[in-house]
C-alpha cells in the first residue's frame, strides 16, 4: 500500500439537504481540496457498506481504508441568519489508533477532523513524524435525544493537541474561542479561528494576525472550514510560512461556498489566479 501525502481522519458523512443526500463531512471536503491541489490522498473512516458516495473518491484516485462500521453518520443540516441547526440521524463506529494503514502513518500531513467525536485520542500518536493538523469542530459537539447538536466543551483538549502542529476551528464552536486559542498554542506551533465572511485569526506563540476573507457572494459555506484546514495545510508544508499559508487558505475556502456541497472545490490553478487578485485587493 503505497503512503498518501495527505491523509484526513475522519467520518466520511451524508448530509440531508432538503430531503436530498448529499455528500459530506469534514473528511470528504479536506481529502477533496487536497486531491484538488495536487496531492496523492488517502482517508481513514468509517462508514457502512452501502455509503453511496465511494465513488467519489475512488473516480479521483482517493484511498479510502474503513473501519468496520453497521452505520454510516448522517446529518440534516438547516441554516438561519448564517447559523447552522443540525440533527444527527445515525453515527458510524469510532476510529482507532489500529485502523490506520502502517504504511499511511509515514505521511508528510494528516488532518485529524471528527464530525462526532469519533476520533479516539491516541490516533494522532500513529503520526510521529508528519505535520499534524486538526480541524477540532468535532471535538465541540454533543447531541440530546431528538438528534440535536449542540456545543459541548472540548475536555480532554490538552491530551488531544498536545500532537497538533496546527488547530482550526469556528469561533462558533464555543463560547471563549481566543481564551482557548491563547491556551492551545502554548502546545502547538498554529491555532486557527475561522470567522465565516470575516477571515479568519491566526495565532502563533508569538503573534496573532487577522487574515481577511476573499470578497465572495455565499450560497453554501457548509465545509469552507476544511477546505481552508486543508488548503492551509497543504501550503504550509510546502512554504513554512503561516500567514502565506492562511491567505492562500481564505483563497480556497472562498470557492466552495459559492456552489452546493463539493462542488466549489477549487484546482489548484483556480486557487493561484484568485490568490493573486486576493494580494492586489491587500495592498
Amino acid at each position: 500500500m503505497r503512503t498518501p501525502d495527505f491523509v484526513s481522519v475522519g467520518h466520511l458523512c451524508c448530509d440531508l439537504v432538503d430531503g436530498r443526500r448529499i455528500l459530506g463531512g469534514s473528511a470528504s471536503y479536506s481529502s477533496l481540496t487536497a486531491r484538488r491541489l495536487g496531492r496523492n490522498v488517502g482517508v481513514v473512516t468509517a462508514v457502512a457498506s452501502d455509503f453511496p458516495f465511494l465513488a467519489t473518491f475512488e473516480n479521483v484516485s482517493i484511498s479510502i481504508s474503513t473501519a468496520p462500521s453497521s452505520s454510516t453518520t448522517v446529518f440534516r443540516n438547516s441554516y438561519r441568519n448564517g447559523l447552522r441547526e443540525q440533527f444527527v440521524k445515525s453515527v458510524a463506529a469510532p476510529i482507532r489508533s489500529e485502523d490506520v494503514p502502517e504504511p499511511w502513518t509515514a505521511t508528510p500531513i494528516v488532518y485529524i477532523c471528527p464530525i462526532a467525536d469519533e476520533v479516539m485520542p491516541d490516533v494522532p500518536e500513529r503520526f510521529r513524524d508528519s505535520i499534524i493538523g486538526m480541524g477540532a469542530q468535532g471535538w465541540f459537539r454533543k447531541w440530546d435525544s431528538t438528534g440535536r447538536v449542540r456545543k459541548k466543551e472540548w475536555t480532554n483538549v490538552a491530551e488531544v493537541t498536545r500532537h497538533a502542529d496546527a488547530v482550526v476551528y469556528s469561533e462558533l464552536d464555543t463560547d471563549d474561542p481566543y481564551g482557548l486559542a491563547r491556551e492551545i498554542v502554548q502546545r502547538t506551533q498554529i491555532v486557527i479561528v475561522t470567522q465565516s465572511s470575516r477571515g479568519a485569526d491566526l495565532f502563533t506563540r508569538d503573534m496573532k494576525t487577522h487574515v481577511p476573507a476573499f470578497p465572495i457572494e455565499e450560497i453554501d459555506p457548509t465545509g469552507a472550514g476544511d477546505v481552508f484546514a486543508a488548503a492551509f495545510l497543504v501550503r504550509y508544508q510546502e512554504r513554512n510560512d503561516p500567514v502565506e499559508a492562511a491567505k492562500f487558505a481564505c483563497c480556497a475556502a472562498s470557492f466552495v461556498c459559492e456552489k452546493e456541497g463539493t462542488e466549489g472545490i477549487p484546482t489548484l490553478e483556480q486557487v493561484i489566479e484568485r490568490k493573486k487578485k486576493y494580494d492586489e485587493m491587500c495592498e
